[in-house]
């Protein structure tokens, strides 16, 4: 099933590959598995900025989770140029004097 990831950054498909056999066959063997479960996820991670998604799919094959739903990394933040920032506003004022 490679439904909507014909242009999606090829790492975040092969995360997203993996979520899916991970969930499907390691952890939920009783789960009923669609194809339109399979778009719904899909669909949601690739609206996602990619540093959030690649972490939801990274935490999604370490989980196991079923369905992958953006408030699972509200942790997660990126900068408009794709770097990951921390949400906390210390710790990013931290960051912006260590670098300099």
């Amino acid at each position: 099933m490679t439904d909507g990831l014909e242009s999606a950054d090829p790492e975040l498909a092969e995360l997203l590959l993996s979520w899916w056999n991970e969930s499907r066959w390691t952890k939920h063997k009783a789960a009923s598995w669609t194809k339109k479960a399979w778009q719904l996820n899909v669909k949601r991670v690739l609206a996602m900025p990619i540093v959030k998604a690649k972490a939801l799919a990274e935490r999604g094959v370490e989980q196991g989770w079923q369905s992958l739903q953006e408030e699972y990394v509200n942790d997660v933040a990126s900068a408009p140029d794709g770097v990951l920032i921390p949400k906390d506003s210390a710790m990013q004022r931290a960051l912006e004097a260590w670098s300099h």
